[in-house]
């Protein structure tokens, strides 16, 4: 059996207080990586791994976990105190016990990341393509607070050319209601990558 080990330092506003280490285990972790983790509105925490997620309280202490989403690459609190995972599988919405709200199969990507946006819908980003490495390129998802899509986009066009045409890492809505995303793209007949930044409008345009 595997364990997930989680370490966080917890610094007091004043002096300095003392951290602490926990080490989950949990039966069917055999890949039990984590995923990424994220302060909850209870000042506790999350724990998304590759089978779901773990809630903690502040000092660590395991609340509830729910293991039944394999392929979980992402997850976020959502605004309304409950979580979203996005993975290999799609889409889950989890109330704030963890139980499924609804969950949608039909990504059009790859994952990598997910974020809320102002109306409560999502945007997510990662690797859409085909069979061949060379039809991949990265997209954009916009969808609303069930799950329904409201648009894709591309923000580089795909020529077919490259190895792999890219992928998107990261994205966020921005403060004017647009969107900012993060990724790379490979550099034609090379091994070499490029780094790139994209402003995206609320229609999923590129500005």
């Amino acid at each position: 059996m595997k364990k997930l080990l989680l370490i966080l330092l917890c610094l007091p506003m004043i002096g300095f207080g003392q951290g602490w280490i926990k080490n989950f285990y949990d039966t069917p972790l055999d890949f039990p990586n984590v995923c990424n983790v994220v302060s909850t509105v209870d000042s506790g925490y999350a724990v998304f791994n590759y089978y779901g997620i773990i809630k903690t309280n502040a000092l660590g202490d395991t609340i509830w976990t729910n293991q039944n989403y394999e392929g979980t690459k992402w997850g976020i609190q959502t605004y309304d105190g409950g979580y979203m995972l996005f993975g290999w599988f799609g889409l889950f919405k989890l109330d704030n016990l963890g139980s499924l709200q609804w969950s949608d199969s039909s990504i059009y990507v790859e994952p990598n990341t997910i974020d809320q946006t102002i109306d409560s819908g999502y945007v997510y980003t990662g690797t859409a393509g085909g069979n061949l490495k060379a039809d991949e390129h990265l997209r954009v998802v916009r969808i609303n607070s069930t799950g329904d899509t409201l648009w894709t986009c591309q923000p580089y066009p795909h020529d077919g050319n490259f190895d792999v045409e890219g992928t998107g890492k990261d994205v966020h809505q921005t403060n004017d209601g647009n969107y900012i995303v993060a990724g790379f793209k490979n550099i034609s007949l090379s091994n070499y990558q490029n780094a790139f930044l994209s402003k995206i409008n609320n229609a999923g345009d590129t500005l």
